[in-house]
């Protein structure tokens, strides 16, 4: 027999059974890189992906216009007279005017990974695709944090390549990698892809126990060098046959045994010769007219990436999302696969949608004893929401209140009462915290706090956190604001809740800026005065009067005018203001 990895257990049953046996040691089995001390099988499986590619925004869509025939190959969609140059003598230049575009590939969810909009429009494309498909990856293996030994959070790991940072050089180019390739009909030259893909992968065995799809199986992997290429950009076949060899060797199969390969497909008459020669002199020896040797490059297509090379009864259905918008998009998605699939087994549709998927704060469940029921009632959920009339008589407006406003157990009621909300408020704590600033939790849990005894820092950071929580919540509840509007510190609130920044930097600047007050200023020697009047008729009074401490602080209204300054002044203004 051939090379295996399982010859301990093979020897162990030879050696009970008192059969006569004789092991040859192979020639290869030296090689560390044939072993690995991981009990088991040793294989890999693949139990979810996900991927965009051009003209396609999924792995299915990718796949059915690879059967169509489909060529994404196209004119660059980006302005390039500045830059392009046949000659290649211009600095910074490029000499292609066709690529393979994704479709939309700003398109983001900011919320399902709690950003802001700025943020996430100043994050790399690159990494607000990944971070979207590594999503969709998890989703489609059915992952479910610490659900099992090996879907615990500290077993995980993530391991993610790129090749190039186009999105911040000067050559346009893609957002994903500006490769070489050769297209017939189309000039050898600069060709860019976008492209990302995502798999997840498991221990064999672990997929198995967890009840995992499993897509395909990887039985080995292995790299070389070569000491026999004329230079160093020029490929090997000698080392591509070696590198078969092997792979086939850990796999503990026979060249025949392999039906289809994916070629590399560099696109030049080098590269192309050697990697079909490599392959001829591997896989295409002695087979059988039964068994023909298919090889295939999706290159010619989408462009060359670097990177990216039973008794019936009833069911529940559950489709969760973060915003009411979420989980109407994703009761369209199952739709359109419920109607591509029709003859999905109702039990494994509920299985996946209950118990595989890592389900977000709003939910819609689903009842039925066959796919083609719950088909029918998200069909007519859809488009019950699509006709449902707004109940609003017309836009809604949030407005944030400023510091005076809070007191010793505020929203303690709610924040006992609803889990979601004093969640939201232990993780702004926990946000606050970790950046050197005090806990505010203790002024919403404990009423009976003298709010006097507590900093400013924690006083104003309680209140723009409690406003901000309750904008989550009332969300949560699918009421969501058009405008917001801020008075004096709830503009902070404000600007987070339009997303000009974070929960985290919002409370950064607020507990910060409230400790350099403490720092700076003597507590009990400043205040406040408001007064019906307004901001022009205000300053000439201080001017005329000399409260040269004293300043316009807000203007509330146009009739309604706020002055700080030391408090001995303030009260001298209220007397000089009282006898007019």
């Amino acid at each position: 027999m051939g090379y295996t990895q399982y010859l301990p257990l093979i020897e162990r049953k030879l050696h009970t059974g008192s059969f006569v046996y004789r092991i040859v040691q192979h020639e290869l089995r030296s090689g560390t890189e044939l072993f690995n001390t991981r009990a088991g099988s040793k294989c890999v499986a693949i139990v979810g992906l996900s991927g965009r590619f051009p003209g396609a925004g999924s792995v299915e869509e990718f796949w059915k216009n690879l059967l169509n025939g489909q060529d994404f190959v196209k004119e660059s969609r980006f302005n390039l007279e500045e830059f392009y140059d046949a000659s290649h003598k211009k600095k910074n230049s490029t000499a292609a005017r066709h690529g393979a575009f994704l479709n939309a590939p700003g398109m983001f969810d900011h919320r399902l990974f709690n950003m802001s909009p700025r943020e996430a429009a100043q994050i790399d494309p690159l990494q607000r695709l990944f971070l979207t498909t590594a999503y969709e990856a998890l989703e489609s293996s059915g992952y479910h944090p610490d659900a099992t030994l090996s879907t615990n959070r500290n077993r995980t790991n993530t391991y993610f390549g790129q090749c190039s940072d186009d999105w911040r050089d000067t050559l346009p180019g893609s957002d994903l990698g500006t490769d070489i390739y050769y297209i017939p009909g189309i000039s050898r030259a600069f060709v860019p892809r976008e492209g990302i893909g995502v798999v997840i992968l498991k221990r064999l065995e672990d997929a198995v126990a967890d009840n995992d799809n499993v897509l395909a199986v990887i039985r080995g992997a292995a790299r070389t060098y070569s000491n026999t290429a004329t230079s160093m950009t020029h490929p090997s076949s000698e080392a591509q046959e070696r590198l078969y060899r092997q792979v086939l060797l850990q796999a503990n199969m026979a060249p025949n045994d392999v039906s289809f390969i994916e070629m590399h497909g560099t696109g030049t008459q080098a590269g192309d010769f050697a990697e079909m020669s490599s392959v001829l002199n591997t896989f295409a020896i002695n087979r059988s007219r039964d068994n023909p040797l298919v090889v295939g490059a999706v290159k010619a297509n989408i462009g060359h990436g670097e990177s990216t090379h039973d008794p019936r009864s009833f069911h529940v259905i559950s489709i969760s999302g973060k915003t009411q918008k979420a989980i109407f998009d994703n009761k369209k998605r199952l739709l359109s696969y419920l109607k591509n699939h029709p003859k999905t087994k109702l039990a494994d549709l509920a299985y996946t949608t209950t118990a595989r998927r890592m389900h977000q704060s709003l939910r819609e469940c689903f009842t039925g004893q066959s796919t083609t029921e719950i088909l029918q009632q998200i069909d007519a959920s859809i488009k019950s929401q699509r006709s449902t009339p707004s109940t609003g008589t017309g836009n809604i407006a949030f407005v944030f209140t400023g510091q005076g406003s809070q007191y010793a157990g505020m929203g303690r009621d709610l924040y006992e009462t609803h889990t979601e909300f004093r969640s939201l408020l232990e993780k702004y704590d926990s946000l606050a915290t970790n950046q050197g600033l005090p806990s505010f939790l203790r002024l919403i849990r404990d009423n009976s706090l003298d709010i006097t005894s507590q900093s400013p820092a924690v006083a104003q950071m309680a209140l723009v956190a409690i406003e901000v929580a309750m904008v989550s919540l009332w969300d949560s509840w699918g009421i969501r604001p058009d405008v917001v509007i801020g008075h004096s510190l709830g503009e902070y609130a404000a600007l987070c809740v339009a997303g000009v920044f974070s929960v985290s930097d919002m409370l950064y600047l607020v507990g910060t800026r409230a400790a350099m007050l403490e720092d700076k200023l003597t507590a009990g020697a400043y205040a406040m005065l408001v007064i019906r009047a307004g901001p022009k008729e205000v300053q000439q009074a201080l001017v005329i009067n000399g409260f040269n401490s004293c300043q316009i602080a807000l203007q509330n209204s146009p009739n309604i005018t706020v002055v700080s300054g030391l408090m001995a002044d303030i009260d001298n203004f209220r007397a000089y203001l009282a006898q007019i």
